[in-house]
């Protein structure tokens, strides 16, 4: 059986090693490639059109690795958020670019995203140049009309989707199937908005809750209606008793309730830009992909270039923040953590060149420890240097206490943040594991406490008082933070607070942020505050190319196969527990739901 094993060992890892060593090869003559292709720009011909496609998800910075291009094509930096952004600032200033055809699909970014792609746009329109829009057959939804409503023009297929029936946020509870299961969840928290636990302890909406989702929903609505409402000429009176009206879903609806310019197939659509650029019907359309133009210099279109003694560094912070579990191991899993983070904090801090930081924070929350920390090290990192905040899609709870160390904080209206509380959770699975799987416990232990945490004990009423007390606590901390970022009393604070969640237009009217704005604007405020009008955007943590994910990956793989243990299922475990507010009735500092508008 040794021998077998040993044989099936050896083998793997050959097979492991032979596919890392091609992956190598391949790495490497792609990037060769790249590098002699880089040696010169895109031509852009004279009379061009930038082609913008946008369909499906949006991330905020793309990824230019060749590697990784070669697996997904549409993975660079010109279909992120940031390089669609330059590349209508350059386009607006490159004789060359005529205009802009926006391709869009079904989008499923982010609305800060959305938001801040459609700003880029109305700005691009201000070079009088055309930005004219369309789909394809597989339509659109209310994302890429929202886009659409900051071009000139909109045309789609006769027979193509176009969804325009309003928004929902439709969360969902766990209340009946942990009944079933014989799952019990204790709840200890600071504020009734705080209602994370509602997923486990209830089967709807609460009325604190209930009442938060439609501040939500109608903040958010509101900015699409208005950006509609320009871009169509019709009131909102008109518009809503389209959308309470009979369901809109197709091309001919959108067209005869004027919501679109035009039914059109792709070659009407294209002797349309020909007929605006004034080309010769047997000539083509000059288009040039976002992608491609990405690569296209500052320089070379007029604008001027940074300079490269003069910095301003972007922290990206995403995920769910979490103690550390495993050396390296938060590096991969979306999260955010005092070592990764600091990792980060400490070269911009130390670089000379580096004048200003932004905060680009996109978290629900997590750890109240870890928020505290990460707290700190950005409070400690401003007096050396400004730190504006910029926050993203959500920048709640542990997000928004990450935001309190910076100097000036920037939100986008459709921005979730607040949910200023604290909720501490704790499962008891006794039932589920002696009733629902005959599986019983004993115990003995060394004082009365001891075994407070167990998943298989409620907490006595003592203990639950400790918790209040330990919430109580953290809650109090939150608020002086608060108060002391926002120039407010505690008592202000608290009556804003208690766990609600604003968008980041309503948290501007309450005085939790300082400024509605983008990504972009957060880097402009910084320089301005650094006292600098030339300099570069350097990105941290720098993204880890695509070969080394790969080849991590695989090592991991033949790791986990060879040498199986527990060890897998217990990291899992305790990251699934911290995500449910520790399971252990630790204090968390996380958003009531995930919010997604649809």
């Amino acid at each position: 059986m040794s021998f077998f094993r040993s044989f099936l060992a050896s083998l793997l890892a050959i097979m492991v090693s032979f596919f890392i060593l091609f992956f190598f090869f391949v790495a490497l003559i792609a990037g060769l490639a790249s590098q002699g292709a880089g040696e010169t720009e895109p031509y852009v011909r004279d009379n061009s059109v930038l082609k913008i496609s946008i369909k499906g998800a949006i991330p905020e910075r793309g990824n230019d690795d060749p590697f990784e291009l070669m697996f997904n094509p549409t993975a660079g930096s010109g279909s992120s958020m940031t390089g669609i952004v330059e590349n209508l600032e350059k386009a607006a200033a490159d004789k060359k670019i005529k205009g802009v055809w926006l391709d869009l699909g079904l989008v499923s970014a982010s609305w800060p995203h959305l938001d801040e792609i459609h700003n880029a746009l109305e700005t691009f329109k201000k070079s009088g140049k055309f930005i004219y829009a369309s789909t394809d057959d597989l339509g659109m939804n209310e994302q890429a009309y929202y886009l659409a409503t900051a071009s000139d023009s909109l045309f789609i297929p006769p027979q193509t989707i176009f969804e325009f029936d309003g928004f929902y946020l439709q969360p969902y509870f766990l209340k009946s199937m942990f009944d079933k299961l014989g799952i019990d969840v204790e709840v200890v928290r600071s504020g009734p908005h705080k209602s994370f636990a509602d997923t486990y302890t209830r089967n709807d909406l609460s009325p604190e809750n209930r009442k938060q989702y439609e501040a939500i929903l109608n903040s958010s609505t509101n900015e699409f209606m208005e950006a509609v409402a320009g871009f169509t000429k019709m009131n909102r009176a008109q518009l809503d008793a389209m959308l309470n009206n009979q369901p809109m879903i197709g091309a001919e609806a959108a067209f005869n309730n004027k919501l679109v310019h035009g039914l059109m197939y792709p070659d009407q659509f294209e002797a349309k830009l020909k007929a605006r650029l004034e080309v010769k019907e047997k000539d083509k359309v000059n288009t040039i992909s976002s992608n491609r133009y990405a690569k296209i210099s500052r320089e070379s279109v007029g604008l001027e270039a940074g300079d490269s003694d003069a910095k301003i560094a972007v922290i990206n912070a995403a995920g769910d923040i979490m103690p550390g579990l495993v050396p390296g191991f938060e590096d991969q899993a979306g999260m955010i953590t005092v070592s990764s983070f600091k990792k980060s904090l400490d070269k911009v801090v130390e670089d000379e060149d580096v004048k200003a930081i932004v905060i680009r924070i996109d978290s629900p929350g997590g750890s109240a420890s870890t928020s505290d920390m990460l707290h700190h090290l950005i409070k400690n990192a401003a007096k050396k240097k400004p730190v504006v905040a910029s926050m993203g899609n959500v920048a709640a709870s542990g997000g928004y206490y990450m935001a309190m160390g910076a100097d000036t904080v920037v939100a986008s209206p459709f921005t979730i943040t607040g949910s200023i509380g604290v909720i501490s959770v704790k499962y008891n699975v006794n039932e589920l594991m002696s009733k629902k799987l005959g599986i019983t416990f004993d115990e003995v232990k060394s004082h009365q406490n001891a075994d407070w945490f167990s998943l298989t004990k409620s907490f006595t009423p003592i203990q639950n008082k400790t918790m209040e007390a330990s919430n109580a606590a953290t809650y109090e901390a939150f608020l002086k933070v608060v108060s002391e970022n926002r120039g407010m009393s505690r008592d202000q604070v608290n009556a804003v607070a208690e766990g609600r969640v604003w968008t980041g237009r309503d948290a501007k009217e309450k005085g939790l942020v300082d400024v509605l704005g983008g990504h972009k604007d957060a880097i402009a405020i910084a320089a301005k505050m650094a006292g600098v009008e030339k300099y570069d955007v350097t990105v941290y943590p720098k993204p880890t190319p695509f070969f080394e994910r790969f080849a991590a990956g695989s090592t991991e793989i033949a790791r986990t196969i060879l040498q199986p243990s527990d060890f897998e299922l217990e990291t899992l475990a305790r990251r699934l527990l911290h995500l449910g507010g520790s399971g252990k009735g630790y204090p968390s500092l996380r958003m009531p739901v995930e919010f997604t508008l649809q």
